[in-house]
């Protein structure tokens, strides 16, 4: 019998001397309230709980007869066979009421050697639990013989999915009749198509777009027409439902009760407003050629007897003319004629038919004028602007009236001879109450305010 070097543990199983696995325990568990003393060392001298790095929980079996749960939750310390991978105990199927053992297969990572005992999975179900896709241990569905991941994405179908489609080998072909190519996915949505990548895609040159149910083109590349579903070429119209002129793509009047027929080769606006004409017009025009006269004239006869303001005058215009020329358009003075030796004689006597221009109001004045007089005053008032002050009966709104009481005096009147007031009958009443005569007022020509004579 071999030694053991101290602080090593060996398999407990009779005839092995193989030394015990472990598993390293993290302590950052709330829940563990377990003191450092509590926890023995483990092997090698290694530091015990309360260490950052963990630590080691030493199984009483080697790897071989060790039950694969004692590395899981449940900590299971129960010794298994060599051939198998999990005890006695851990052997039967987990769903209640079954007394059914948890199906085996192969491990990936025996090697078939002479002599060497082969070594069993389990899954973790029975063979009526469980998913039957090979190799998944999901537990399958009520009703259903695989799991959700493995089941067919057809509505009823129990058939098992292999491979990376959603779908069994009944449904995951093209929907199109004759065709067995696989569905197409699109790689964003994770979502299969009906009809695989040749058919599900845009029939247009180098054009991968999914194609429109009712189309056999993408929405870039199908007429925007409700219910066409011809090709466009990247316009918003196809040929039958687009202007027929180069520059435009607006597109062209549809007929309430035909379907998809049309008359006009135009849209409204290159149509002529003739109606049943179909006639090709410029933007800025209305009507076409045939049709550009007879309308506007026919308008223009209509305006005529309407007496609108918007119809062309009777009489043209007259044109001006310069003395000594004859005037073409105005019939009254058509047969006049006016010279260069009349032009004098005819102002004269036009000047003379003229009436007499108004008389300039006169003021009193002192025959001894004296410097500062009211006739010194008005003659200097006429001198300086060369006619004397005019006399103006404004009314102004009476919140101006602030703003215009001021001092104003001519140039070389006192204080007592001119009198300045704001707009209005104020200086007028006061006249009045007083039994003086009214004051003449009198506006400075260069509009800088009024004053009173007298």
């Amino acid at each position: 019998m071999s030694r053991r070097p101290p602080g090593m543990e060996w398999c407990r199983s009779e005839g092995c001397k193989t030394e015990a696995t472990f598993k390293t325990i993290d302590t950052h568990d709330p829940l563990d309230r377990r003191t450092p003393a509590g926890i023995r060392a483990s092997v090698g001298g290694q530091p015990g709980r309360g260490s950052p790095n963990g630590y080691r929980l030493v199984s009483l079996y080697c790897k071989q007869h060790t039950c694969i749960h004692f590395f899981r939750e449940e900590g299971c310390a129960n010794k298994k066979p060599q051939h198998d991978a999990v005890c006695a105990i851990h052997a039967r199927c987990p769903v209640l009421h079954c007394i059914q053992a948890r199906a085996q297969y192969l491990d990936s990572k025996f090697e078939a050697v002479p002599g060497a005992v082969p070594r069993y999975m389990r899954y973790e179900l029975c063979i009526h639990h469980g998913c039957q896709s090979e190799g998944c241990t999901s537990p399958s569905q009520e009703r259903r013989n695989c799991c959700e991941k493995h089941q067919c994405m057809i509505s009823g179908c129990n058939t098992i999915v292999e491979g990376k489609y959603p779908y069994c080998a009944l449904h995951v072909k093209c929907d199109l009749k004759g065709c067995n190519m696989a569905r197409h996915l699109l790689p964003r949505t994770k979502e299969y198509l009906r009809y695989c990548e040749n058919h599900a895609t845009c029939e247009a040159d180098h054009c991968r777009e999914i194609k429109l149910d009712y189309s056999g083109f993408c929405a870039n590349h199908t007429c925007h027409e409700r219910g066409c579903g011809k090709s466009s070429h990247l316009k918003p119209y196809c040929s039958e439902h687009m202007c027929a002129e180069p520059s435009c793509e607006s597109p062209r009047p549809l007929p309430a009760k035909q379907k998809h027929k049309t008359k006009e080769k135009y849209c409204p606006l290159h149509t002529c407003r003739e109606k049943e004409c179909h006639e090709f017009v410029d933007d800025l025009c209305l009507f076409c050629k045939d049709h550009f006269k007879d309308v506007y004239h026919a308008r223009g006869q209509l305006a005529v007897q309407r007496g609108s303001r918007s119809s062309l005058p009777r009489h043209p215009p007259k044109q001006p003319y310069h003395r000594g020329s004859k005037p073409e358009n105005d019939p009254d003075t058509a047969s006049e004629t006016i010279s260069d030796s009349d032009s004098d004689t005819s102002d004269s006597e036009h000047r003379k038919s003229l009436p007499p221009p108004p008389a300039a109001p006169t003021v009193a004045t002192d025959p001894s004028p004296t410097p500062g007089s009211r006739k010194s005053s008005s003659r200097r008032q006429q001198a300086r602007f060369g006619h004397p002050p005019v006399v103006s009966h404004t009314q102004h709104h009476p919140k101006e009236r602030d703003q215009w009481q001021q001092t104003r005096r001519p140039p070389g009147a006192g204080a007592a001879d001119v009198t300045v007031g704001g707009p209005g009958a104020a200086s007028s009443r006061r006249h009045q109450q007083a039994g003086t005569p009214e004051k003449e007022k009198r506006y400075w020509p260069d509009g800088g305010g009024y004053f009173y004579l007298g």
